[in-house]
């Protein structure tokens, strides 16, 4: 199945999935989220909320939530994989 997203510049673009509602979820409103609460968390919480972010934002979201938050891409996939160790 080819890519279908229209990705434009350096910055990850939040396909499908990156939509609540009718509501898209920006770059800068993400970024604006994770320097609001990040400085308010310790390493672990850090971890669930952006796992939580990136799982909920769907295709493109660790890229975003990574993107946005400062982490690296490999610390938000641990973090997604701990929220589903979280959830079962």
């Amino acid at each position: 199945m080819a890519d279908s997203s229209t990705s434009t510049g350096s910055s990850p673009e939040l396909e499908g999935d990156g939509v609540l509602g009718t509501h898209k979820v920006g770059q800068e409103e993400l970024a604006r989220f994770f320097e609001t609460v990040l400085p308010h968390l310790n390493e672990r919480q850090r971890r669930v909320v952006s796992g939580a972010c990136s799982r909920m934002l769907g295709r493109g979201g660790k890229s975003a939530v990574a993107s946005a938050s400062g982490m690296s891409r490999n610390t938000v996939i641990k973090a997604e994989r701990e929220v589903d160790d979280l959830l079962r």
